[in-house]
């Protein structure tokens, strides 16, 4: 369930840290801590499924099952139904890619005012690196 929802928090949440109008730091280090939280929370190394080396029969199947959805008619309605997000290797590399933009916007607190924002900014780098080294 959370991984459906993880990018459009991240992004709120990253929002509400960068806003120019925010009154004091609290809210800033609250909202970085609510990113790296839920961010770790989800993206954890433990989570990701281990896999041995693919197979020319994970190749086979993962082509026949291509095939199969190419040639059958789904309505849009079956479609939404089936499509929740899996933690695949597949769904990591995108949210990956999400929140890699996500760290890049939030480096501007570097040069913040309060050192509590600097601090907390350091302690979400620090666990994304030690926590979600994938």
């Amino acid at each position: 369930m959370l991984s459906s929802i993880l990018p459009g928090v991240l992004a709120a949440l990253q929002d509400v840290a960068l806003c120019p109008n925010n009154p004091g730091h609290a809210v800033v280090v609250a909202a970085v801590e609510a990113i790296h939280r839920i961010l770790c929370l989800t993206m954890q190394d433990r989570l990701l499924p281990k896999k041995p080396d693919g197979s020319s029969d994970d190749f086979f199947k993962i082509f026949t099952e291509q095939q199969a959805q190419d040639n059958s008619e789904v309505s849009c309605k079956e479609k939404l139904k089936d499509e929740k997000p899996k933690r695949s290797s597949k769904w990591y590399a995108m949210a990956g890619e999400k929140l890699t933009m996500i760290t890049k916007c939030l480096l501007a607190l570097r040069s913040h005012e309060h050192y509590r924002v600097r601090r907390e900014l350091a302690v979400y780098c620090a666990r994304v690196l030690n926590e979600c080294t994938v």
